[in-house]
């Protein structure tokens, strides 16, 4: 249940960055 956790935790604030990026570059 951790490890599901943590994996989706990492995948939400890796996309986020990603999309704070892109928004920036806007």
């Amino acid at each position: 249940m951790h490890s599901c956790k943590d994996a989706i935790v990492t995948v939400l604030s890796h996309f986020l960055k990603m999309n704070g990026s892109c928004a920036n570059n806007k």
